[in-house]
């Protein structure tokens, strides 16, 4: 893979309402790799992965492939101890992209 712009690049660039579909896409893209499922297969994303058919080779794999996608580092064990993609997802928006994910902060008047 090239040194063309990251994944955080792509989200930061998007609207703050359009960066966890996008991010979804790309999760959940990466899994159906693995399991080598079609775009139109339905994949649960509150079932554990290792129920889905995801072995631990696989999540490894996932884990390096978004690794490289957003050009930051992952833990092994925050996959484990995520062990679904809603949950990984949480993690990813929490955690790992929180400036991307954050709420802007609201404006609060002084009404001294």
């Amino acid at each position: 893979m090239g040194s063309g712009s990251s994944l955080i690049d792509k989200l930061a660039q998007l609207p703050r309402v359009d960066r966890l579909d996008e991010l979804r896409a790309v999760v959940l893209a990466e899994f159906r790799a693995v399991l080598l499922m079609t775009d139109d297969e339905p994949l649960p994303e509150d079932e554990n992965y290792f129920s889905l058919g995801v072995t631990s080779r696989g999540l490894m794999e996932i884990k390096e492939q978004l690794e490289v996608r957003l050009g930051a580092g992952l833990s092994a064990t925050a996959l484990f101890n995520h062990p679904t993609i809603d949950r990984l997802m949480a993690h990813l928006t929490d955690e790992v992209l929180a400036d991307l994910f954050a709420r802007p902060a609201t404006i609060v008047e002084d009404r001294r």
